[in-house]
């Protein structure tokens, strides 16, 4: 029950008119309120609008009615608050009145804090847009700017590598210039060396022709050599033959141009128009002149293309036997060299090395040793300490035996 409800009996609704009506209006009235603190709203609501006190205030009727028993029926609460607000010299009017203000400076509050509050989170929001875009936008300069650090990493690179490339080709060239000016130098101021060096570039040569891996580096240049004259001689022969191809077509246009013309020209003779056969004739030599030309041509492009042909086939020919041989002579190589290493490991074998001739002599020394021994003993028994020794073992065994026996014959009976 509200406190116009407690004040106010209910009266029938087409009655409702006809009374005083303190219903809050929805009307917005200005209010104050600095800041929004959740802890302190109320109080700071009323402060700033003035609705502090609260002495004469609707609260008052609260204050009275929790002072009341709660056994006490609503009728005798009634009247006893109506009152005990004269008392306070407070009225009903009064009171409600002091509630609806309330209730309308909450509600203007609320709206004005609705208002701000979407007001700042529209603007928020704005502003987070705002900062999206930038975000967007940074990051899009980021990855420019990453993709530009390595397109520049990539180029500069490869301008290094360049320049080094360039660098150690050019110090190579030096060195090799170098080395070269040295020996024409040597060549120039010791004539003989030509000589030593020639028959060194020789034993070079042999020696390496005489192993498989020289062998096939020999073959491979060589190779090398016959496939750039096949590519030469292939190369002359398109050429040849395409020139030879066109001279030919040529001279077919000039025969079906000398045809029409001589047809033209008869045509006009037949017509008696003598000044454009004459006109006709006159290219009709020409067209000869031409075709005789091509002739000469044609049988020359003829003999060059098959002169391209010979050495084409020739070149080629010569390439599938270097390449052949190669493998047949490497290989073949390849086993007489692992041949050789199994025949030098049994001559190996069967070689006397130092450690054999030790184990002889190690042999030879036992047997000395074997001889020393026997000899040595040979010695010691022919002493006559020795023998004495002997004969007094022999003593004392023979009497311990003559002992023995006449124990045997003295209790043997």
């Amino acid at each position: 029950m509200g406190f116009k409800d407690f004040f106010v009996e209910r009266v029938p609704e087409e009655k409702l008119n006809e009374e005083c009506n303190y219903d809050v209006e929805d009307e917005t009235i200005p209010v104050e309120l600095d800041s929004v603190n959740t802890d302190s709203l109320i109080e700071d609501v009323y402060t700033q609008n003035e609705l502090l006190d609260k002495s004469k205030s609707i609260f008052k009727v609260e204050d009275l009615i929790n002072s009341l028993p709660k056994e006490m029926v609503t009728e005798t609460k009634r009247a006893s608050v109506l009152a005990t607000l004269g008392v306070f010299g407070l009225t009903v009017t009064d009171v409600n009145l002091d509630g609806e203000k309330r209730v309308e400076t909450l509600k203007s509050v609320l709206e004005k804090i609705l208002i701000d509050g979407n007001d700042e989170i529209s603007n928020r929001d704005s502003e987070i847009e705002d900062h999206k875009k930038e975000i967007a936008r940074l990051e899009k300069e980021v990855s420019d700017k990453r993709a530009e650090m390595k397109d520049s990493e990539t180029i500069i690179n490869a301008e290094i590598g360049r320049i080094s490339g360039l660098i150690k080709l050019e110090l190579g060239k030096l060195i090799f210039a170098a080395v070269v000016f040295l020996i024409i130098l040597i060549f120039i101021m010791f004539p003989e060396a030509r000589t030593l060096f020639s028959g060194i570039t020789r034993v070079f040569i042999k020696d390496m022709a005489s192993t498989p891996e020289g062998a096939a580096a020999i073959y491979s240049e060589k190779i090398d050599q016959a496939q750039d004259r096949y590519n030469k001689a292939d190369n002359a022969y398109r050429i040849a033959a395409g020139k030879l191809s066109n001279a030919q077509r040529d001279m077919k246009n000039l025969k079906a141009k000398l045809e029409k013309v001589e047809s033209e020209c008869e045509s006009l003779v037949k017509a008696n128009k003598m000044d454009l056969a004459q006109l006709k004739a006159d290219e009709h030599e020409e067209i000869i002149s031409d075709i005789e030309r091509y002739k000469e041509l044609i049988k020359a492009y003829e003999d060059a293309a098959n002169t391209a042909k010979d050495a084409q086939e020739m070149c080629e020919k010569n390439l599938r036997k270097l390449k052949r041989e190669s493998k047949e002579v490497v290989e073949n190589m390849k086993v007489k060299k692992q041949l050789q290493e199994v025949y030098d490991d049994m001559d190996e074998l069967k070689s006397v090395t130092a450690t054999d001739k030790l184990l002889d002599t190690v042999r030879d020394k036992n047997k000395d040793l074997d001889a020393i021994v026997e000899g040595s003993k040979v010695v010691h028994n022919n002493k006559m300490s020795t023998k004495l020794s002997k004969a007094e073992v022999e003593a004392k065994k023979n009497s311990s035996n003559a002992y023995l026996e006449s124990l045997k014959k003295k209790y043997n009976k």
